[in-house]
């Protein structure tokens, strides 16, 4: 049995009309809901997958992780890039580049809370443990 349909397919062809994208590729696209997952191998064969509530499930995942109450703030969490506090003098983005503050008292801005393009906003309501990350959603 093969899961996929037009519309995995077509975002994999679409993605293949972007100048220097070349087979293989991967793409992944999650939802509010849903997530579509599309492959092309070197040969041109597209293979294709929907999960149905996997969009939900990550979502489900950022609000537990960063113990958020607000689902939508989740959601928006999600949909927008993050940065990584690393440490009191600097910040990595999701894109690898680093922001660095001149000093420790700059840095004090960065709270743990999370603000969407809708305006929500939200703070992390508990400590996360060793090796976990708190991360924000810079206003660059």
């Amino acid at each position: 049995m093969q899961i996929g349909g037009a519309e995995a397919e077509a975002a994999i062809l679409g993605a293949l009309t972007t100048p220097g994208t070349t087979r293989p590729l991967a793409i992944l696209d999650l939802g509010a809901g849903s997530t579509d997952a599309s492959i092309i191998n070197p040969k041109g064969e597209i293979i294709a997958t929907h999960l149905a509530g996997a969009g939900d499930m990550v979502t489900m995942i950022i609000a537990r992780e960063l113990g958020l109450e607000d689902r939508y703030l989740a959601e928006e969490i999600k949909k927008y890039p993050l940065a990584k506090v690393e440490s009191l003098f600097h910040l990595r983005h999701e894109d690898g580049s680093v922001q660095f503050f001149p000093d420790a008292a700059a840095s004090r801005r960065v709270r743990p809370r999370l603000r969407g393009e809708t305006g929500r906003t939200g703070a992390a309501s508990r400590r996360l443990s060793a090796g976990k990350s708190a991360c924000y959603s810079p206003q660059r």
